[in-house]
């Protein structure tokens, strides 16, 4: 049976930083930032109880996107993120993280930009 599967990788989330983001610089001298981040679901448990999950994403920005998040955001502010899942090379772990493409500062006090990361695209 030969299927065909449409190329979709879109990744929406929204939740606070964990971390302060780190920044680094490719062989090129682009800007890269990445973060980690939690997004919380709250729920009732079968005898109505209150709970909280969280699940702990890594998120990475370039460029412009990732100058934005350096100079704007810290731990514990809420962001908002797009992008696309990515995943290491198995030799490097095979870790699993979003690759921003957008993202949006739901802090009053941050500077609000939405910049596509795609114009810098490069690795980390």
């Amino acid at each position: 049976m030969d299927r065909r599967i449409p190329p979709a990788n879109t990744v929406i989330i929204a939740g606070q930083l964990v971390t302060d983001p780190r920044r680094r610089l490719n062989d090129n001298g682009v800007s890269c930032a990445e973060f980690l981040m939690a997004s919380n679901r709250t729920f009732k448990t079968a005898s109505n109880e209150r709970r909280e999950k969280s699940c702990f994403v890594s998120v990475v920005a370039w460029g412009v996107l990732a100058d934005d998040c350096l100079s704007s955001l810290s731990r514990k502010s809420a962001v908002y993120v797009e992008g696309e899942l990515e995943s290491a090379p198995k030799s490097q772990g095979g870790k699993v993280s979003i690759r921003a493409t957008r993202i949006e500062f739901l802090d009053r006090n941050a500077v609000r930009r939405d910049e596509h990361a795609d114009r810098n695209r490069s690795e980390c």
